[in-house]
């Protein structure tokens, strides 16, 4: 009975050890993949702002600049313009609300901002 209990304890250590390792493997690879899945989120995102801000600065060079809308992937865009700014609205899996100046006689954006985002109200 006793060569039993010599054996089986240093094998249930062991065997307790190693689901410990591999449970820290799986938390570290489950929150890489999530960081990953976040990250290309927003950079998708950065891409859909690149290509409104763009419009933007085209309306504005057109010195009457037209409320727009547009549709891109899952993601509905709106922009509405006052003078020398521009309202802008995301549609998609989250709200996004944005506002740009724009600086006309220098042909530039002075200022980009998130106003308020669907997201920023949780912790």
């Amino acid at each position: 009975m006793q060569t039993k209990a010599f054996i089986m304890v240093p094998f249930l250590l062991l065997f307790t050890a190693m689901i410990a390792l591999l449970g820290n493997i799986s938390t570290d690879v489950f929150i890489q993949n999530t960081e990953l899945k976040q990250s290309i989120r927003v950079d998708s995102f950065s891409l859909l702002e690149i290509e409104t801000i763009s419009r933007i600065k085209k309306e504005f060079l057109s010195f009457e600049p037209n409320d727009f809308t547009y549709e891109a992937g899952e993601w509905i865009i709106s922009v509405r313009f006052g003078e020398e700014t521009a309202e802008i609205e995301y549609v998609g899996p989250e709200t996004v609300s944005a506002q740009l100046d724009y600086d006309m006689v220098m042909e530039n954006v002075l200022d980009y901002r998130i106003i308020d985002s669907s997201l920023s109200d949780t912790d």
